[in-house]
């Protein structure tokens, strides 16, 4: 085989996927056969396939994100199918959230704004820590400072229950049981 197609890639990934180790493939033969030119030639075709099995596995785990949050989580041979409400925090207020960390001047505030950005979100622990040192509850700082912004899908989360950090909920689940969807 002198060069190497999309193709052929993927139907050589098949045998890679049952292959005990790569060394004893079709395809490391090939690549072990090519030139460094050629080499450099297949990179195209086989990013090409790592794209399409990427983009198949991205659109089947957004699927099965959809299904689990109407029907329920539920495990299947170890590991278990959940779905969590995504979300990212976001700074309310930034000039505000300077101004009450600094207490400094506003050409001091301005210059630390210029330095940070407008997408700047402080560490949770380190602004629990400072409210706290300063006589605030964290979760009043969290409420004052932070905004919880929500994904519009639900994130999918495939526990392996094997797992030294899998939950306890997670591991009490017998294969074939399902928890009720989320609301």
């Amino acid at each position: 085989m002198n060069g190497l197609y999309t193709d052929d890639v993927l139907d050589l990934a098949k045998e890679v996927v049952t292959a005990e180790e790569i060394k004893d493939t079709e395809i490391a033969e090939t690549v072990d056969g090519m030139s460094d030119e050629g080499l450099a030639v297949a990179r195209v075709p086989i990013t090409s396939a790592k794209g399409a099995t990427h983009k198949i596995q991205t659109y089947a785990d957004r699927a099965l994100a959809s299904k689990v949050k109407d029907n329920g989580t539920f495990k299947m041979n170890g590991s278990v199918f959940h779905v969590t409400n995504a979300y990212k925090y976001k700074t309310q207020d930034l000039h505000t959230f300077v101004k009450w960390l600094t207490r400094g001047d506003e050409e001091q505030i301005a210059d630390i704004l210029a330095i940070l950005g407008g997408s700047f979100v402080p560490k949770l622990r380190g602004l629990d820590a400072v409210a706290a040192k300063r006589g605030m509850r964290p979760a009043a700082a969290r409420d004052t400072f932070l905004e919880k912004v929500y994904d519009e899908k639900p994130k999918l989360i495939v526990i392996n229950t094997d797992s030294a950090s899998a939950p306890k909920w997670a591991e009490q689940m017998e294969d074939g049981d399902r928890l009720d969807p989320i609301e």
